[in-house]
C-alpha cells in the first residue's frame, strides 16, 4: 500500500469504516474538529473521531424546521441513534462546562474568602501586636509615675515630718516644760503654723494671778543679784532669807529660776521668782531699827482729857 512507502498524509473523510481502521492501525494518527454547545471551536483534538454535525448546524442555522426534520428521518438507525448519542453527550458536557464554571465560581469565591481571611488574621495579628506594644509602653510608664509617686510622697513625707519636728521643737521651746500659750493653726500639714494664743495667755495670766503668793514676786518683775528675798513657798525654807546669787531668765512668760544664799542655812537653794518675795538685808534691818530709836519720844497731853 501507500503507507508502506512511508508518505506523510492528511486526509478527511465522513466514512465511520475508514475511522475506525485510522483508530485501529498504528501507522495513523486520528484527530478530530472540536465542537462545543453545536459550534466549532477551531481546535483539533487528538485520538478523538469526529462525527457530522451537520443536523446541528442546520438547526443553528435556522433552516427550515420540515427540511431539518425530513433529513434526520433519511437517516439509517445507527446514524439517528449516534446523533441522539450525540445530543446526550453535548447536553451532558454542557453540564460538564456549567458545573466546571460553578466549581470555579467557588473556587474563586473561596480563594477571595481565602485572601480575605489571610488578610485580616494579619491585621489581627497587626493589631495585637500593637496592643501589645500600647500594652508594653503602658506598663512601663505605670511602673515610672509609680516610682515617681513614690518618690513625691516620700519627699512629701519628710518635709512635712521636717515641718512637724519643727512644730513641737518651737512649742517645747515655748512652753520650756510648763503650759504652753501658741497654738497649732491650719487646715493641711501645708498650712500648719504656730501662732500665739491669746486666750490661753489671758487664761494663763488669770490663773498665775490666782495662785500668786501674797506678797511675791511676779514673773515679769526685775530682780538683781544681790537683792535679799524671803521664800514664800510652802516648804522646809519658808520664811528664810537669803540674798539672790543668780537669776535664770524664764523663756515664754514663765517665772525665772532664782538660786538664794540662805541666811542660818549656810546653803544655796533654788525657787522660782514667784515663790519669792522682796525685803531688806540685815544691815538695813539694823539702820532702820537705829533710826527709829534715835526719834525723839513723842507724850500724850492728858490735859485736855476729862475725869
Amino acid at each position: 500500500t501507500l503507507l508502506d512507502y512511508g508518505p506523510r498524509l492528511v486526509a478527511t473523510t465522513h466514512s465511520l469504516a475508514l475511522k475506525n481502521w485510522g483508530m485501529e492501525d498504528a501507522r495513523t494518527d486520528v484527530s478530530a474538529m472540536e465542537y462545543k454547545e453545536g459550534k466549532p471551536t477551531f481546535r483539533l483534538v487528538r485520538n478523538a473521531i469526529g462525527e457530522s454535525h451537520a443536523i446541528e448546524t442546520a438547526r443553528r442555522l435556522r433552516l427550515p424546521q420540515a427540511l431539518v426534520d425530513r433529513a434526520e428521518s433519511l437517516l439509517g438507525e445507527d446514524q439517528r441513534s449516534l446523533l441522539a448519542l450525540q445530543r446526550r453527550a453535548e447536553d451532558l458536557e454542557r453540564e460538564l462546562v456549567e458545573k466546571v464554571r460553578r466549581a470555579e465560581e467557588r473556587e474563586v469565591k473561596a480563594r477571595e474568602v481565602e485572601l480575605k481571611a489571610r488578610t485580616q488574621s494579619e491585621e489581627c495579628a497587626a493589631k495585637q501586636e500593637h496592643l501589645s506594644t500600647v500594652e508594653r509602653g503602658l506598663v512601663m510608664r505605670q511602673e515610672r509615675m509609680h516610682e515617681q509617686f513614690e518618690m513625691e510622697t516620700k519627699a512629701l513625707r519628710q518635709v512635712q515630718v521636717a515641718k512637724l519636728n519643727k512644730i513641737v521643737q518651737e512649742l517645747k521651746s515655748a512652753s520650756n516644760g510648763e503650759q504652753s500659750c501658741f497654738k497649732v493653726v491650719g487646715d493641711s500639714i501645708e498650712d500648719l503654723k504656730l501662732e500665739k494664743d491669746f486666750d490661753a495667755v489671758a487664761k494663763l495670766k488669770k490663773k498665775r494671778e490666782s495662785e500668786a503668793l501674797p506678797g511675791a514676786l511676779s514673773a515679769n518683775e526685775p530682780l538683781n543679784m544681790g537683792e535679799w528675798v524671803m521664800v514664800l513657798a510652802s516648804s522646809p525654807w519658808y520664811g528664810f532669807k537669803g540674798s539672790v546669787s543668780r537669776v535664770i531668765p524664764g523663756t515664754g512668760g514663765q517665772a525665772a529660776r532664782v538660786s538664794v544664799s540662805l541666811q542660818g542655812a549656810s546653803r544655796i537653794e533654788e525657787f522660782k521668782q514667784t515663790e519669792l518675795g522682796m525685803t531688806i538685808s540685815p544691815r538695813q534691818a539694823e539702820t532702820l531699827a537705829a533710826k527709829e530709836a534715835s526719834k525723839p519720844t513723842k507724850h500724850r497731853d492728858l490735859s485736855k482729857w476729862a475725869f
